[in-house]
């Protein structure tokens, strides 16, 4: 008998739940059932007027779209370098997404083998990565990986790919100081990245994926732009 109240019971939740979604939905003047609508629907729903229960969803939706093909890019701060080392601006997220933010996400902070004093007090004269990294497929819940941090102090700092398990990979720059991203670059090429004009005292860190399988292992390079101006730190 416990046992089918248990069935019962969770049979009930789940209907209600349903329901539930289905109120906000009318709650954003849609006819159309949750389960029915596209990504690009549920995005653009009114999440001021959705059921609570709806609003994850909605959140969820616009993830895809925000980490999805388009470039985009906080306050300026990120930019496209192409293999040729000619550099491509990238829309600004609030004009691309004028109603919605950035997501916020507290990320698992590197392994950095050193204390964070040690950290704040060497970092300024060794910015630069030059290892091999997994980049692993993209998904709503993990857009990549970070894999290298740095503290900015007001340089442009440079991070592509040299070798990578496939024809496009993905490039995101994270601020941890607001838990959430400066920019995502999306399928770009070997030798094609991206660069950060950081803020002086802000920890930054690196990520990147592939698009879709299959994953690997891929030589990534993080360098900033020398003090000195005379040389460029991009491979053209």
């Amino acid at each position: 008998m416990t046992k089918m109240k248990k069935i019962l019971s969770v049979g009930l939740a789940s209907c209600m739940a349903s329901l539930a979604l289905m109120m906000g939905a009318g709650a954003t003047n849609t006819t159309v059932p949750v389960e029915q609508m596209s990504t690009h629907q549920l995005a653009y729903m009114d999440i001021d007027s959705a059921h609570k229960l709806l609003k994850s969803e909605i959140l969820e939706a616009r993830e895809k779209i925000i980490y999805g093909d388009q470039a985009w890019t906080v306050n300026g701060a990120v930019s496209i370098i192409k293999r040729d080392g000619s550099v491509e601006e990238v829309p600004e997220f609030s004009d691309l997404y004028p109603e919605w933010e950035v997501p916020e996400h507290k990320t698992v902070p590197l392994t950095l083998g050193t204390s964070d004093e040690d950290f704040v007090d060497n970092v300024r004269s060794t910015i630069g990565f030059y290892d091999n990294v997994y980049l692993t497929i993209k998904s709503r819940i993990e857009n990549g990986k970070p894999f290298y941090r740095f503290l900015g102090d007001g340089r442009e700092v440079g991070a592509y790919a040299a070798t990578m398990p496939k024809d496009k990979y993905n490039l995101g720059f994270y601020n941890e100081n607001t838990f959430k991203d400066e920019g995502w670059l999306p399928s770009l090429e070997k030798n094609e990245g991206g660069k950060i004009l950081d803020e002086d005292g802000v920890t930054y860190t690196v990520r990147a994926s592939v698009p879709s399988s299959p994953s690997g292992t891929a030589r990534m390079v993080v360098l900033p732009e020398p003090e000195d101006g005379k040389i460029s730190y991009w491979p053209v």
